[in-house]
């Protein structure tokens, strides 16, 4: 690994370590549902990061889990933060005051 590829990781992981460490916080403060779909959507994101940095060490390899070329684990960190923000979004918008 370069020492590029480090120092990417170690800023990836810094920002969304604090992101996640920030949105647990917060998490324990609200009761309200959509709001703990977008904090999920952080962890999850946090979760996604270190998993990549873990298959780029090779500590770990899921690599039999494979559609259409595509790593299924990668595949499924990569969609799920995003699903999570949307739906999360989507019940704020739709929330009636």
């Amino acid at each position: 690994m370069s020492i590029e590829q480090v120092i990417l990781f170690a800023v990836k992981l810094v920002f969304a370590g604090a992101s996640g460490a920030a949105a647990m916080i917060f998490w324990s403060k609200t009761k309200d549902i959509a709001w703990t779909f977008i904090i999920s959507g952080f962890i999850f994101r946090y979760i996604g990061f270190v998993y990549e940095l873990f298959e780029t060490l090779n500590i770990i390899s899921f690599e039999k889990f494979i559609i259409a070329q595509v790593p299924l684990v990668s595949l499924v960190f990569s969609i799920i933060p995003d699903c999570l923000f949307l739906i999360g979004f989507a019940l704020l918008i739709n929330r009636k005051n």
